[in-house]
């Protein structure tokens, strides 16, 4: 029998090896991310971090999270004196006992001469409007209401005037009084123009306002510094009035609203 030797030659046989490791999978080998550490020891390299966030130096403040309006300042009043108070916007020809002297300003101390001025001027002013509320009033309240007020205001004028006579007391202008007459000025604007019962409550809203200014005008700047005891008296006793004044205004303000 014949044998035969069959040669296969080497480089054949390992490209069938390697054929078949192929073959026996069909996943590739898994990468690395590119963030990741791809290798360890000393030369390991790691992802981009942020860097860590600055500490305040020693003594320094922390930079605020957001800003705000500081230095935001209004004055809502729009009377141009610090007399007043500043919360509201500048009142209009309609305003309601727009430029009264409101408590909370300029706390100055006034003389004798300028408390007694002041008094006065509110005294003509209610004295006018209540004239005119008269005269064109419809609302049986509020008729009886300012024949009240001419009454009991010429009341107080002529107390004052005896005081200023027995005491030597000869009144000043000052800013508080050219205030009220401006806001004086205002509300007759605002009553000229209003009839029937849009009068009635433009003349009790201004009382209401007007007296509940006036109140505080006494309370703090009038009745404590006034000098001459007489005078003292005389205030006190004009305050209790202006208290009722208010009262009853605001009682007759209530019943207007009520009847609409």
């Amino acid at each position: 029998m014949t044998h035969t030797t069959i040669r296969i030659p080497l480089l054949a046989l390992t490209l069938v090896g390697a054929a078949a490791c192929a073959g026996g999978s069909n996943n590739p080998p898994p990468q690395t991310p590119a963030d990741q550490t791809t290798t360890t020891g000393a030369n390991a390299t790691t992802p981009d971090a942020p860097p860590p966030a600055m500490a305040p130096m020693p003594g320094s403040d922390p930079v605020p999270s957001s800003t705000s309006n500081l230095g935001t300042n209004t004055n809502p009043s729009g009377l141009h004196s610090p007399l007043y108070s500043t919360a509201g916007t500048s009142p209009g020809a309609g305003a309601v006992g727009a430029g009264i002297p409101a408590a909370g300003g300029d706390s100055a101390s006034l003389s004798d001469g300028q408390i007694v001025a002041v008094i006065q001027t509110a005294d003509q002013g209610e004295i006018a409007q209540a004239h005119e509320a008269i005269r064109k009033g419809k609302n049986a309240r509020v008729k009886q209401f300012a024949q009240h007020m001419v009454t009991d205001h010429s009341a107080a004028e002529s107390k004052l005037a005896t005081l200023d006579s027995s005491a030597g007391i000869t009144p000043q202008e000052n800013a508080v009084t050219a205030q009220l007459k401006s806001g004086g000025d205002q509300i007759m604007g605002n009553l000229k123009s209003s009839s029937g019962s849009d009068f009635d409550k433009a003349y009790i809203d201004a009382q209401v306002s007007e007296h509940t200014q006036v109140l505080s005008l006494l309370d703090e700047r009038l009745i404590p510094h006034a000098q001459n005891a007489d005078l003292t008296k005389t205030l006190q006793a004009i305050r209790t009035k202006v208290a009722g004044h208010l009262k009853m205004a605001q009682d007759i303000q209530s019943s207007l609203t009520t009847i609409k």
